[in-house]
């Protein structure tokens, strides 16, 4: 079986609890868009079986994968009938690293980093951020869970999501340590870059800063990380171009 990314699995997970909540358990695909984190319509598309299938399929090789989906869904279920939606994202994030192998001290990680590779100094660096953006995804969400206010449970919720990101990325750069290096950005043209250099820019053409004040100080502060992220997008886009002129 390939090796799967931590990003990958987690996808998986929600996919595959998504389908038995609705086909195995009869929740509508509102509710489950509300636990999961995901739109009504991704569900439909996952139960229809039109997305996530190729996720599931590598997933499925997971050993007691099918038996993990099937008791968390049945917890997940219970919570969403009492509208505990918050703690259900926060369970699925808890399943994914269980069928990775990661436990929240990130024995996973410890456990690569502990290889005698010529190498190993790099990978224990790397396995311990992986290791740390996990820890803060789940303080993060458990936040979320708790807080009162609408929009500190979505900064929160968008917080958690940066870290499974940036755990994702390490992820990637931990399984390449030892690979040479290969020079892949020169297989992208400069044209390219500048078609999305260009798409880039368009988001800012239609800014939502100048009505911030409007929607009040905890709403601004939301479109703020919105307009930084624009931002990064730009600046990343235009090193990118650099490197491989």
């Amino acid at each position: 079986m390939k090796a799967q990314s931590f990003g990958s699995i987690l996808n998986a997970t929600r996919i595959s609890i998504a389908i038995e909540l609705v086909s195995g358990m009869g929740k509508s695909n509102k509710e489950v868009s509300a636990a999961l984190g995901i739109t009504p319509s991704a569900v439909s598309q996952y139960v229809k079986g039109k997305r996530g299938a190729s996720l599931r399929k590598d997933a499925g090789g997971l050993k007691g994968f099918d038996r993990v989906i099937k008791v968390a869904s049945i917890e997940i279920g219970r919570l969403i009938e009492i509208k505990e939606y918050d703690r259900c994202q926060g369970m699925v994030l808890k399943i994914a690293q269980e069928l990775a192998g990661i436990s929240p001290e990130g024995s996973k990680a410890v456990a690569v980093a502990k290889e005698k590779y010529s190498n190993a100094e790099i990978k224990s660096i790397l396995a311990e951020r992986i290791k740390r953006e996990h820890d803060s995804a789940m303080y993060f969400l458990g936040f979320a869970q708790s807080s009162s206010s609408y929009f500190a449970r979505i900064l929160f919720r968008q917080i958690a999501t940066d870290s499974l990101r940036h755990a994702d990325i390490v992820q990637a750069l931990l399984e390449r340590v030892d690979k040479p290096l290969s020079g892949e950005f020169g297989r992208v043209s400069i044209d390219i870059v500048d078609k999305l250099l260009e798409k880039a820019r368009e988001h800012k053409e239609i800014s939502i800063n100048e009505i911030k004040e409007r929607l009040g100080p905890e709403a601004g502060l939301l479109i703020e990380s919105i307009e930084m992220d624009d931002k990064e997008q730009i600046v990343l886009l235009k090193k990118f171009r650099n490197l491989i002129k």
